[in-house]
């Protein structure tokens, strides 16, 4: 537990601390002709960047006042124009929004290609303010979108703002004081932690970029949890683009420590985030375009009641309320007419969770691990609804089927890049327009 602080403490620190010491033109077209579509190309889960459990410091926020963040996304389709979503949804003030450009970024990070910023403007202004609790979507921004290459989101915050509501994956921020929405480079400090579950990249406020693309176009939003919060979405749309598949982009939708069942517990809980059962509309449904879902989550069902830091506060779950908890989300999917896709609950023998200290936090058995295997028995059968079941062998060590081969993880269950590859890989082309061969899923009728 004391690790895991330490991780929270330096992701927020990072932000207080700055504040004490601190090659293509746009292509003008209209979004509101007949032959496009608004489609998500871009995707971060919100999470509440306060703390819990300590009273009336709960509401406590991050103040950032008079300093610009640089946001680098990386666009997974081609498009036009731009949508900008700025989230406040867990403000208890408003955030004032001095200026906010996009640009095309260099391959520095910090440095935008000057001759294409353009305005993000919201009904037509270029200040406005994100009410607090509430959503703002900026106006229809005309801009040649070539998925793969980054764009840079320079925000100004003017005057007193203290916000709450950050994203914690698929981005490189960076903030500095001042109004550098349109300067080259950004000198400020980077906002970003990594760990042996991942790297952290604290993005502020910005949650969303839809791009107005092709009428086919269509989203495939990657759900879950810390298993998915990496490249995964990146690698895939990479490998989408390499088969020919233009028309799909694929955004993320996963937090570090998520669960399907239940909400995160202890001092920390809010950055866990909401259980996958109450976010799966606001974060997934919600996205422009949305198509299909590739699902992974339950491992922290499964293990964290057995954690010595949650002692007390969470009962182990049954294999028939995860059984309900999938069903509702591909209800949920169905409903919407929405295709989903279940990856394997993968192993996760040598995972020690080490977070008290030296000798880990939770210890792999067979008693455990037997709802796992329940579980991915259950999801890869007939009863289960799911469009598909995506499972994946070559992750597991050959030597021993309840672990991940060393080459592919960081802990015993966190992937290194090599790992995030192969389960990108493992994703089958064929669901989204390919025809390819593959023996790791199996299709549901």
């Amino acid at each position: 537990m004391k690790k895991f602080k330490k991780s929270y403490i330096r992701i927020v620190s990072v932000l207080l601390i700055t504040i004490m010491s601190l090659s293509c033109f746009p292509f003008f077209s209209s979004a509101s002709d007949n032959d496009g579509k608004w489609v998500s190309a871009w995707s971060t889960s919100p999470v509440d960047v306060s703390t819990s459990g300590l009273g009336a410091l709960d509401q406590l926020g991050v103040c950032l006042s008079y300093m610009t963040s640089r946001i680098v996304i990386e666009p997974t389709i081609s498009g036009s124009a731009i949508k900008i979503r700025f989230s406040n949804e867990y403000g208890n003030s408003s955030l004032k929004i001095g200026e906010c450009t996009v640009a095309r970024t260099q391959k520095n990070n910090r440095a935008i290609e000057k001759n294409t910023v353009v305005n993000v403007t919201v009904n037509g202004k270029k200040n406005f303010t994100v009410p607090k609790g509430k959503i703002v979507v900026s106006d229809s921004i005309p801009f040649n979108v070539i998925a793969g290459q980054k764009l840079s989101v320079s925000t100004y915050y003017k005057g007193a703002n203290v916000f709450k509501t950050i994203g914690l994956i698929g981005g490189h921020s960076y903030v500095s004081v001042d109004n550098l929405t349109k300067t080259e480079v950004i000198k400020g400090l980077e906002l970003n932690y990594t760990a042996d579950s991942g790297s952290y990249d604290v993005i502020p406020t910005i949650t969303e970029l839809d791009v107005f693309a092709s009428p086919d176009s269509k989203t495939c939003v990657i759900f879950g949890d810390s298993t998915v919060d990496n490249e995964v979405p990146r690698y895939f749309a990479h490998i989408l683009r390499g088969k020919g598949i233009n028309n799909v982009s694929v955004t993320q939708a996963a937090l570090k420590g998520n669960r399907l069942l239940e909400d995160g517990v202890g001092l920390l809980s809010n950055l866990l985030g909401d259980s996958a059962l109450k976010r799966f509309e606001k974060d997934v449904l919600s996205q422009a375009g949305i198509d299909s879902v590739i699902l992974k989550i339950g491992v922290n069902d499964i293990v964290h009641p057995y954690c010595a830091s949650k002692k007390d506060k969470l009962k182990p779950v049954t294999l028939e309320q995860m059984q309900a908890g999938y069903n509702q989300l591909i209800e949920m999917c169905h409903n919407r007419g929405v295709k989903i896709y279940i990856c394997e609950i993968a192993p996760w023998r040598g995972y020690t969770r080490n977070m008290l200290n030296k000798n880990g936090d939770v210890f792999w058995n067979e008693e455990i691990d037997k709802l796992r295997i329940d579980a991915n028995d259950w999801l890869a059968g007939s009863d289960c609804k799911a469009d598909a079941y995506i499972a994946l062998p070559l992750l597991a060590d050959p030597t021993d089927p309840y672990s991940i081969l060393p080459a592919y993880t960081t802990d015993g269950i966190h992937y290194t890049e090599a790992g995030a590859m192969v389960l990108a890989q493992s994703i089958p082309v064929q669901f989204f327009g390919a025809v390819t061969e593959t023996k790791n899923h199996i299709k549901k009728n």
